[in-house]
């Protein structure tokens, strides 16, 4: 039996690795999205803080929130084109509760009156994951299967733009939105939480912090398509190993 050694091995696994991804079709590899997951989980407001009525009590007791950081590019807006989010990942301090991530649908027209002031309407929800509780003190990784669609250009019917991005809903009083605080952050909040099915304007806009939502999109809508090419590139990557294995 020939030996071999330690070195040749790891070359082995890595360029069987390579091959495997190239087996996997680019559209279906995944990008990440969102919040950088490093920041720390350092705000401590909730949904049902009177921060949000000052004067008045509070009398909301969930949330929704999406956010753009200005600085870094972190957003809960997708990649451009159609796509699905396969992943969503959100990470909490101390306190924890259940929580869901929506789908939400804005509509975008050029206005030839005013350049580069677009009409905008927001926002619809249309999609939403199932309800998870994220583990205390840790990044919680959820899968999704969210289509979602990011318009370059406007329906040549319409002149409409539409785009579709994410918000993360905290359903439980008392729990922190799971939030960074950053000056660069942009947020829009909405009370109540959004629910599948309505439609709001005028979101409760802020400035100094990050969600800490984070996601995978794939792009094309045909997730099921991808799933098989995953599989087909494990598959060979295995027959590869065991024909080496036999030499």
């Amino acid at each position: 039996m020939r030996s071999r050694s330690k070195g040749g091995g790891n070359a082995f696994v890595a360029l069987v690795a390579a091959l495997g991804l190239l087996l996997v079709p680019a559209q279906c590899r995944a990008v990440s999205f969102g919040a950088n997951l490093s920041r720390a989980p350092n705000n401590t407001t909730t949904c049902n803080s009177s921060v949000w009525t000052y004067p008045y009590a509070n009398p909301f007791t969930n949330c929704s929130f999406d956010f753009q950081d200005v600085a870094t590019g972190e957003t809960v807006f997708p990649p451009a084109g159609n796509g699905v989010v396969t992943k969503v990942r959100v990470r909490v301090g101390p306190t924890t509760g259940p929580m869901q991530v929506v789908v939400e649908q804005a509509l975008r027209k050029d206005n030839p009156g005013d350049p580069g002031h677009p009409t905008y309407a927001c926002c619809q929800a249309i999609n939403a994951s199932q309800v998870f509780t994220p583990n205390a003190n840790a990044i919680t990784e959820i899968p999704v299967n969210l289509p979602v669609r990011q318009d370059l250009a406007p329906d040549p019917s319409t002149g409409i733009y539409t785009d579709q991005h994410l918000a993360l809903s905290v359903l439980a009083p008392n729990v922190p939105i799971p939030a960074n605080l950053d000056s660069n952050g942009f947020y829009g909040g909405w009370f109540p939480a959004r629910h599948v099915g309505d439609e709001r304007a005028g979101p409760y806009g802020g400035q100094g912090a990050v969600i800490l939502l984070n996601a995978d999109w794939s792009a094309g809508s045909a997730a099921k398509a991808c799933k098989k090419a995953k599989k087909g590139a494990q598959s060979a990557k295995k027959k590869r190993c065991k024909k080496k294995k036999r030499k």
